[in-house]
């Protein structure tokens, strides 16, 4: 057991260094992409946003949350938007923030 997960970390920790150096690339075209619009081309669109870690410490989460509904409310006014799923870690080990989060943020 103890191979396999050292093997399984190896494997992690190689693929998360691959993830990260590709991200000048990734972020190079992320600014230029401007999809057509395409209004009834599509039956359903959506969009999944996650990780806002609000309340991690030495974070700017407000700032972080809040560039997060405005290119959400963007993208909906641009392309429209059925729906958008929020997941995975909406607080930093505070769920008592997670009413905090919803009405301030996810509300919106």
């Amino acid at each position: 057991m103890s191979n396999s997960r050292r093997t399984f970390i190896k494997t992690g920790i190689t693929a998360g260094i691959a993830g990260i150096s590709l991200l000048p690339a990734i972020n190079t075209f992320a600014n230029e992409y401007k999809p057509a619009k395409a209004v009834g081309k599509f039956k359903l669109r959506f969009a999944l946003v996650s990780d806002g870690h609000y309340a991690q410490p030495d974070t700017d989460c407000d700032t972080f949350y809040h560039n997060m509904i405005g290119w959400m409310n963007r993208e909906h006014q641009d392309n429209h938007l059925d729906f958008v799923i929020v997941n995975g870690d909406l607080v930093h080990n505070r769920p008592d923030l997670l009413p905090k989060v919803k009405e301030t943020y996810l509300d919106n």
